[in-house]
């Protein structure tokens, strides 16, 4: 597979974490599941690691991987959070996130 792909699947895999992470603190969890949501959470967050050392190793420069998976997987998280969970970003924050994606994109373009 191409370093962008392992990338691709770091960042599903995190965000599966994280949406894992969020339910764990909502009323699911006063459900008797949070132990279950943490434990999945813990899942999707540490196995996102192992597809990023892919990239890395199919030749992605580290940066440049490092700052997709994050850059990708935070702008991934504030849209899981506007669209499965009804949180709105300020003003602000959407700009952050627009810097933040552009940032990828010239890090990324620039070797």
């Amino acid at each position: 597979m191409s370093a962008w792909v392992w990338i691709g699947v770091a960042v599903v895999t995190q965000f599966c974490g994280l949406v894992a992470l969020r339910l764990a603190a909502g009323p699911a969890a006063a459900r008797g599941r949070r132990v279950v949501l943490v434990v999945l959470a813990n899942i999707g967050l540490s196995g996102s690691v192992l597809p990023v050392g892919r990239a890395v190793a199919e030749g992605m420069p580290l940066a440049v991987a490092y700052a997709a998976w994050t850059g990708a997987a935070i702008a991934f998280a504030a849209l899981g959070g506007l669209v499965l969970f009804g949180e709105r970003p300020s003003r602000r924050q959407a700009l952050g996130l627009l810097v933040l994606v552009l940032g990828v994109v010239l890090l990324e373009g620039g070797g």
